[in-house]
């Protein structure tokens, strides 16, 4: 019983002080390496850099509005 209070105290606090958000663009197609990790590298060029940020319900929750950042490099292998 014990080991069962301190397991649920041990998550409860894990879950009160978490905080988390997922990443939504509006254009998530110009976020490639987000969209899908295996296909880095897969472009019609040598190197891609890609800056991607949101600043969601920034009317409506002022400070408090969620922004979300993105950066992401990825380049093809030439040595073939």
């Amino acid at each position: 019983m014990r080991r069962i209070i301190i397991c649920l105290s041990i998550f409860l606090v894990g879950f009160v002080s978490s905080n988390a958000q997922d990443i939504h663009f509006s254009q998530f197609y110009l976020s490639p390496l987000n969209l899908n990790p295996a296909m880095t590298g897969v472009m019609n060029c040598n190197a891609r850099l890609v800056a991607n940020y949101r600043n969601q319900w920034a009317s409506v929750l002022k400070s408090n509005a969620f922004s979300t950042y993105s950066v992401s490099y990825d380049q093809k292998n030439t040595s073939r």
